[in-house]
């Protein structure tokens, strides 16, 4: 049987306690940095995406185009500034000195709504987290579905979800 305790001379039961501590340490951390990313995105804020991202940083876009470091930048530089941003749907889900980061962004440009889900790859580096992998799926816009064409032959145009008008039965 092996000892319990390591060349630090801690338990078995304390490094899981610290592990511990570190990954929730982290979630905290990577909670706070997406923030900061999902309103950098929305204000077209240069400076964080090139303090943040990785050099061998790599995206796969919602287009199913590729970018580097770059030319996420530079991205970032040419997008409209969104009038509104949030954020939804948030998984941190640490794995040592990386994580995944997923969740739903929501930005509005003037009358258009933009929704994406991501999911964003951080990795301990020097010190600080940084991007070193992202990927964007955009989402199809919420809009009532139509009921089936029976309802449009009696010039019914009933949304799904909406209470079927009372007969009296």
């Amino acid at each position: 049987m092996c000892d319990r305790n390591d060349l630090s001379g801690q338990t078995l039961e304390t490094r899981v306690a610290r592990a511990r501590i570190a990954a929730a340490e982290a979630v905290a951390t990577l909670h706070g940095l997406n923030a900061e990313r999902i309103f950098a995105w929305a204000e077209g804020d240069v400076a964080w995406f090139a303090a943040h991202l990785a050099e061998d940083f790599v995206a796969a876009l919602a287009d199913g185009s590729r970018v580097d470091k770059a030319g996420y930048v530079r991205l970032a530089a040419e997008t409209e500034c969104a009038d509104d941003a949030s954020f939804e749907e948030i998984d941190v889900h640490p794995l040592g000195e990386v994580v995944l980061l997923r969740g739903v962004a929501r930005y509005r440009y003037g009358v258009s709504d933009v929704s994406m889900r991501y999911t964003d790859v951080w990795a301990q580096r020097g010190g600080g987290w940084v991007i070193v992998n992202a990927h964007s799926t955009a989402l199809a816009p919420s809009r009532p579905v139509e009921r089936a064409s029976r309802h449009r032959r009696r010039g019914l145009r009933r949304a799904v979800g909406e209470p079927r008008p009372w007969k009296g039965y």
